[in-house]
């Protein structure tokens, strides 16, 4: 960490460093166009809430007209998980002070990125019986680790709907479901 002229602390890029979530900002170059989805908001909430926040935001400070440091930054990459927290604070879980992780990032390009996070992505699983197959495991490996289902292993058809995926894993995780 080095000061600037004014004696304000600035942070080195590629810093891990802890910000609190209510100055964090969407960044105005984010590539991605299309909103986050309420249902992938709640989910990436319900995510973070049951594991805590896995991957850090990727930020860099907001700078005013002259340059300067607002004290605020700006997320370039992980824009949905501040939503989802921000959802939580709506929902009283957390403060709007709490303190997310984040990697400073002033030697990229934002917009590309950005872009690189929201495109370069591979489909978790391709098709349905893919689906089925990862349904099926996770099921029994559920049942593995927790000791819930004593070895049992449910066979789960599912469709190629996400919704459908998510409601078939919610009542695996349910022990009455067998």
């Amino acid at each position: 960490m080095t000061t600037n002229a004014n004696n304000a602390p600035t942070v080195e890029n590629g810093a891990t460093v802890f910000i609190p979530l209510n100055k964090l900002k969407k960044h105005p170059k984010n590539a991605r166009k299309t909103p986050h989805s309420e249902a992938s908001i709640e989910a990436k909430a319900a995510s973070i809430a049951a594991k805590g926040m896995l991957q850090n935001l990727v930020v860099e400070p907001e700078l005013d007209a002259a340059g300067e440091p607002t004290g605020c930054y700006l997320v370039s990459i992980g824009e949905g998980r501040r939503l989802a927290q921000l959802l939580r604070v709506k929902r009283k879980e957390i403060k709007k002070t709490e303190a997310i992780r984040c990697v400073i990032d002033t030697a990229n390009d934002v917009a590309e990125i950005s872009l690189d996070e929201n495109v370069t992505r591979e489909n978790l699983l391709g098709s349905g019986s893919q689906l089925s197959c990862w349904v099926r495991t996770a099921v029994t490996v559920m049942g593995d680790i927790g000791g819930a289902y004593r070895g049992r292993q449910a066979d789960v058809r599912v469709k190629r709907s996400r919704s459908v995926a998510r409601t078939t894993l919610e009542a695996a995780a349910t022990p009455q479901a067998f």
